[in-house]
């Protein structure tokens, strides 16, 4: 909406650079993605602690506050990206709102019909959602039978690249002062 108010102009007209204004995008989102994520799973966390007799599940699993920490900053990134790519390329608020529902519901709508042709045996990489839950398993160290987490890491990157390519572009160094 910044492009289609002429707002941009005026953010721009001090001293701001591509960084800041992304990271003033970016802020609200991540905050609103941690907040789901890592608040949840450290109360999940304490209250498991607080129920057991000792503190064997940390003994057992040292890991495990780091990488919720990891997890949760990981997704942050990865849809944060996601929606900045999709709302970079319209200038309409609705219609990237609804440009990226579509790719989030469309792409597990895929996945679900690729399980549905191979028996269950579809990636889950091809779903923005199966992708990211895939990925737990790396960060939480569970064993996963046909290494799926793997390619779901290596399709999120690749997303995550192509994202800050597209915004690159379409964030014209014109409008924003380097």
């Amino acid at each position: 909406s910044d492009l289609r108010s002429g707002a941009l102009v005026i953010y721009l007209s001090k001293p701001l650079s591509r960084m800041d204004y992304l990271a003033g995008k970016c802020l609200p989102l991540v905050s609103a993605i941690l907040a789901v994520t890592v608040l949840p799973g450290f109360a999940l966390l304490l209250f498991q602690l607080g129920l057991s007799e000792n503190l064997s599940l940390l003994s057992e699993s040292p890991w495990l506050p780091v990488s919720i920490l990891a997890y949760s900053l990981w997704l942050a990134v990865y849809f944060c990206l996601m929606v900045l790519t999709v709302s970079s390329l319209s200038r309409s608020r609705r219609l990237a709102a609804v440009g990226f529902v579509l790719l989030v519901l469309g792409s597990h709508a895929l996945y679900g019909m690729a399980m549905r042709m191979s028996f269950g045996n579809a990636p889950a990489y091809l779903s923005l959602i199966g992708a990211s839950v895939d990925v737990a398993d790396l960060f939480f160290g569970l064993a996963t039978e046909n290494g799926s987490s793997w390619g779901s890491l290596v399709v999120m990157t690749l997303l995550i690249v192509a994202g800050i390519g597209i915004i690159d572009r379409r964030l014209r160094s014109s409008e924003v002062a380097t």
